[in-house]
């Protein structure tokens, strides 16, 4: 790691994983074999959301 990427992690933060970007129907990710509706596709949903930063106003 050179000074710039550490410097760069210091200030950004650490990179995040890259979360696939699937069709409903595809076969999932994991390797399962099931579709991707029905394994992984409601966790993701919601990891993306959270990660997203959801800016909803209290009042």
């Amino acid at each position: 790691m050179t000074l710039r990427d550490a410097f760069r992690r210091l200030i950004a933060g650490p990179e995040l994983p890259a979360m696939p970007n699937l069709g409903r129907n595809d076969r999932c990710w994991c390797g399962s074999g099931r579709k991707y509706k029905a394994c992984h596709q409601s966790t993701d949903d919601r990891k993306r959301s959270t990660a997203g930063g959801s800016r909803t106003r209290r009042s």
